[in-house]
C-alpha cells in the first residue's frame, strides 16, 4: 500500500524533473526563435509563451499544490519543501494562477494571429479581383475592439 507521504515525495520529484525539462525546452524555444528570420509577426508571442511557461513551472515547483475534494469545496494546499516559507508559498500560488491565465490568453492570441493571416490572404485573393481595395485592412478595421472597450 502506498502512503500519502510517498505520494507527496513522488509528486515533488516529478515536479522538479518537469521543471528541469521545462527550463530546457523554453531555453531551446527562445534560442530557435531568436535565430529564425521568418517569425517576425509572431516572435514576441513565442517569447511571451516561454516567459509565462517558465514562471508557471518555477512557481508550480515551489508551491507543489496538492488538492483534496470535499462535497462543496476543493482545497489546495502546498506540500513541497519550499512551501513552508510563509511569504514564498502564497506568492508562488498567485504567480502560478496568473501564469496559467496568461498562457491561456497567449494560446488564444496565437490562434487569432493564424486566423488573421489565413482570412486576410483568402479575402484579398477572392475579393481584390472584383474591387480595387485591400480587404485585409478592412478586416482589421472590422475587428478593432477599441470601440467596445471605450463604451
Amino acid at each position: 500500500m502506498i502512503s500519502t507521504l510517498e505520494l507527496v515525495r513522488f509528486h515533488a520529484v516529478f515536479s522538479y524533473v518537469c521543471l528541469g525539462i521545462s527550463l530546457l525546452l523554453n531555453t531551446l524555444v527562445v534560442a530557435l526563435v531568436r535565430k529564425s528570420e521568418k517569425l517576425d509577426s509572431i516572435r514576441y508571442i513565442f517569447y511571451g509563451h516561454s516567459l509565462a511557461d517558465t514562471v508557471f513551472a518555477v512557481s508550480s515547483s515551489i508551491s507543489l499544490m496538492y488538492w483534496a475534494h470535499l462535497p462543496h469545496v476543493i482545497l489546495f494546499f502546498p506540500t513541497g519543501p519550499l512551501a513552508h516559507i510563509p511569504i514564498l508559498a502564497p506568492v508562488a500560488i498567485q504567480l502560478q494562477a496568473s501564469a496559467y491565465v496568461i498562457i491561456l490568453c497567449l494560446v488564444c492570441s496565437t490562434f487569432l494571429h493564424r486566423h488573421k493571416l489565413i482570412i486576410g490572404a483568402i479575402a484579398n485573393k477572392i475579393l481584390s479581383a472584383q474591387f480595387d481595395l485591400d480587404f485585409e485592412k478592412i478586416y482589421l478595421i472590422g475587428t478593432d475592439i477599441t470601440v467596445l472597450v471605450t463604451m
